[in-house]
């Protein structure tokens, strides 16, 4: 999985082997809670689930993109 921000940052691509989709970046927060709870559907005592596996390198990659625009502001590129 790969998440990619925009160069004017304001929005985040996220692309897999099959699909793709390219969203507003104010709604990157919700996309990283979402597959947070995705990878402990089906744990117990808030650990991963049976299916973590196949959302972690997703949740991976946003938070690599939350990472860099964070680096972007700090640095004054945006």
């Amino acid at each position: 999985m790969k998440a990619t921000l925009s160069t004017d940052a304001k929005s985040v691509t996220l692309q897999g082997r099959a699909w793709s989709e390219t969203f507003a970046l104010e709604l990157l927060p919700q996309r990283v809670a979402f597959y947070e709870g995705l990878i402990l559907r089906g744990g117990k005592n808030k650990q991963p689930g049976p299916w973590a596996k196949h959302y972690e390198p997703t949740l991976a990659a946003l938070k690599a993109v939350q990472r860099e625009y964070s680096e972007r502001m700090k640095g004054g590129l945006i």
